[in-house]
């Protein structure tokens, strides 16, 4: 199934590119084709997942710039594996969490990981606003629908010290990393930038 899934997700994937490449670019083509490549890398990752034998309880949680729904050429594909607080399986549940990961490194995809519990999630949006922005920006892929609300309202309750956007602390720490973050391309810039960057993948 893995040469068959990598087969079809790499030949879908030039399809996308080609058709990019041979319209006009402008932003409304590039948008297109982002939102296109993050659908793609979504029911790839969720065959992925559901061939994995991964035991119950355990999420797929596409986060950061995935989670909302587009994917730059290139870019890393940012995942969330979320645990239950006491998971099922033990061994079996690490051993079937590395063999996914591994498994979409053979995809090509390329995933930024990491592996929590809610409780973690937590914690380190707490201490880092990076953590606090990417995990803000997630969304279900696959796996326990159930964790995955538990996840999200956790990641919404505005009385936790420092992680809603409401917060002034939060506001002022995304300002500051934002100041010291290169300056955005334009819509403009961005599709052309993604017709040359494409254009490798032919």
């Amino acid at each position: 199934m893995a040469t068959s899934l990598r087969e079809r997700f790499r030949g879908r994937k030039q399809e996308l590119v080609a058709r990019f490449l041979g319209s006009r670019a402008n932003s409304t083509a590039a948008r297109t084709l982002l939102r296109a490549l993050a659908r793609l890398v979504d029911t790839t990752l969720a065959e992925a997942w559901g061939g994995a034998a991964i035991p119950p309880g355990a999420a797929l949680v596409a986060v950061g710039g995935y989670g909302r729904g587009e994917l730059f050429p290139h870019s890393d594909v940012d995942l969330l594996v979320l645990l239950p607080d006491a998971p099922a399986g033990g061994e079996a549940m690490q051993a079937a969490v590395a063999g996914f990961l591994t498994a979409c490194w053979d995809l090509g995809l390329d995933p930024g990981s990491s592996v929590r519990t809610v409780a973690d999630c937590v914690a380190e949006a707490a201490a880092d606003v990076t953590v606090q922005t990417a995990l803000l920006e997630a969304r279900w892929l696959a796996g326990n629908k159930r964790l995955y609300q538990r996840f999200a309202q956790a990641m919404e309750q505005p009385q936790r010290d420092g992680l809603h956007p409401s917060n002034p602390r939060f506001g002022n720490e995304v300002i500051a990393v934002s100041e010291s973050s290169p300056e955005p391309a334009t819509e403009s810039t961005t599709a052309a930038a993604l017709r040359s960057s494409f254009a490798q993948l032919l």
